[in-house]
């Protein structure tokens, strides 16, 4: 998907540069509502420029939010947490492969994926399985490229 930049607002963001904090505060007021307890120019000035963007060109995607809280959640509740890997692929996805004339079927979940009843970490390990050897999960399924 393209998105055609609006001129005026890049040149508005552009400008954002000129300003000084109390300067940015003055524009959030006028523009944003209430201003954020902000200290840093820097920071005051990529909130304004992402504000700008969303009312130009629409926000994150509503999975896109939930993904993000659910991280928030994940991450407040173990900040050693490390999510898994789901290559972008939505749960309840289907990955359908054969191998050697037999038809494997494995589920995307929202936190890895599930083979003839097991759950398994990386698509990878499915491929090992199904394989007998090492391969990269994502070239396996097709949903990558292999390396050239």
């Amino acid at each position: 998907m393209s998105i055609t930049l609006d001129p005026a607002l890049e040149a508005e963001i552009a400008r954002l540069d000129s300003l000084n904090l109390q300067e940015l505060r003055q524009y959030w007021t006028e523009r944003l509502g209430p201003v954020p307890d902000h200290r840093s120019a820097d920071l005051m000035r990529r909130r304004i420029a992402y504000a700008l963007q969303v009312r130009a060109y629409g926000g994150l995607k509503p999975e896109t939010k939930r993904r993000l809280r659910e991280l928030h959640k994940a991450f407040a509740a173990d900040p050693a947490y490390t999510p898994l890997p789901n290559y972008g692929l939505k749960p309840g996805t289907m990955l359908t492969r054969e191998w050697k004339g037999v038809t494997h079927r494995v589920g995307v979940m929202d936190e890895g994926f599930e083979y003839k009843g097991q759950r398994y970490k990386s698509l990878s390990e499915i491929a090992g399985l199904i394989t007998g050897t090492k391969w990269s999960g994502p070239v396996f399924f097709g949903i990558r490229e292999p390396r050239r």
